[in-house]
């Protein structure tokens, strides 16, 4: 999704520098026009042509003037959204990196509980056989006694 709003941005800005050039073409051209019209010679036949002329360079050059102030507009208006939606991808990635850290620790409590319960139960167990050992030399000796008594008797 990231790459997808990258790519319609760079898209956009690589649009908008077109039109920018498109504009400065169409204003060198106006000014080419303006020196050609300046380099006629003001005969009195001629001079209302070249006044017409002129006011059509003049009002192509405000004409590029203002699609080059937009465009530019444009260019800055895209380099904001650009950089809004990094900070925006770096926000959302340090707070997955927060919930990230916030479950390992979770789970790091988990495991310490766990390998406190397993070091109990592994302590338990020696101790169950020692117990079983003590009860089966007790069995052992109750079960002689008995056989010695029943074998003094006969």
């Amino acid at each position: 999704m990231l790459t997808q709003h990258l790519h319609d941005v760079l898209l956009l800005l690589q649009l908008d520098v077109e039109v920018l050039l498109e504009s400065l073409d169409l204003w060198k051209k106006s000014s080419f026009w303006l020196t050609e019209i300046l380099g006629l010679s003001l005969d009195s036949p001629l001079e209302s042509l070249e006044n017409i002329r002129l006011h059509i360079v003049l009002m192509e050059l405000r004409l590029g003037l203002l699609i080059l102030l937009e465009v530019r507009s444009h260019v800055l208006d895209n380099l904001l959204l650009l950089l809004l939606h990094g900070v925006y991808e770096v926000v959302v990635v340090l707070l997955l990196y927060s919930v990230l850290l916030l479950h390992l620790s979770h789970l790091l409590s988990q495991v310490s509980e766990l390998f406190d319960a397993w070091c109990q139960k592994s302590l338990l167990l020696p101790h169950l056989v020692l117990n079983l050992l003590y009860q089966g030399s007790q069995l052992l000796q109750r079960l002689l006694l008995v056989v010695i008594k029943l074998l003094l008797k006969l």
